[in-house]
């Protein structure tokens, strides 16, 4: 599982045809396409976001070899992601490694993936992350995300006046 689009808060549903924002983007050099990862543009081409990326832009909905072509989808506010909660380089964690500051509300970071939240770093009282958690399931290790950063809506900080 990596993000998947769930709903819309704005609309309060799920699209029933493909979004007409879906799109063909150029991957740069040495960056493979993923469905479900999420990527960022360098010089007009995609590479893979990961920890501490704030202008993510895309998820990618097709696979593709270095440098190729993939379809995605722009990341635009209020739109829920369904992501696993792993650890901070991407690999499965266990319910005991999840931190207790993962919770509703909080800000967190993508992992090294690009597939996923970091669930196993202590971000407790730092809001300034690009996802904010809107349910968590630490028992399936799952969350329910928006991009409350993004390259359509840059540093947007929770609590900002």
């Amino acid at each position: 599982m990596a993000f998947q689009h769930v709903r819309s808060l704005i609309a309060g549903s799920v699209e029933i045809a493909a979004p007409k924002d879906v799109v063909e983007f150029t991957l740069a050099a040495g960056v493979t396409g993923v469905i479900g990862r999420v990527y960022y543009f360098d010089d007009g081409e995609l590479k893979l976001a990961v920890t501490g990326q704030m202008k993510t832009a895309v998820v990618c909905l097709s696979t593709a070899a270095a440098a190729g072509k993939v379809r995605g989808g722009w990341i635009t506010p209020g739109q829920v992601y369904r992501c696993p909660i792993t650890q901070k380089d991407g690999t499965a964690a266990a319910t005991t490694d999840v931190h207790a500051s993962v919770k509703v509300g909080q800000g967190v970071t993508i992992n090294d993936t690009g597939d996923g939240i970091d669930g196993a770093t202590n971000i407790a009282n730092d809001n300034d992350k690009p996802l904010t958690i809107l349910h968590v399931d630490k028992t399936n290790l799952v969350a329910h995300v928006i991009f409350s950063s993004c390259l359509v809506s840059y540093d947007t900080k929770q609590g900002a006046t």
